[in-house]
């Protein structure tokens, strides 16, 4: 199973050795004869949203490592350390009010 999208155009340009894989068949699994565990570590199709928006877009995609602290948060507990791979379009979005 893929996500579906497949054209990178729609998406912003990842550092040059960086790759996003999208196949679910090369998750890391854990199984038992009750459950089943995949992990969902990776770079992430992320763009911001509105409380207005009601459909999926279909292209202006950025991308998000999970796990990963949310972009913009700085406390006590987390250091912002993480990097999104902003669509050039919402790359001025301040991330931390999403």
């Amino acid at each position: 199973m893929t996500s579906g999208f497949g054209q990178e155009e729609l998406a912003a340009p990842l550092p040059e050795g960086v790759k996003a894989v999208w196949d679910f068949s090369k998750a890391y699994r854990e199984t038992t004869p009750t459950r089943e565990k995949v992990c969902i570590n990776g770079l992430w199709r992320w763009q911001p949203a509105s409380a207005s928006d009601n459909q999926v877009p279909a292209k202006n995609w950025g991308h998000f490592k999970v796990p990963g602290c949310w972009p913009g948060i700085t406390d006590y507990m987390q250091k912002d350390s993480q990097t999104v791979h902003a669509y050039p379009s919402w790359k001025n979005e301040r991330l931390k009010r999403h």
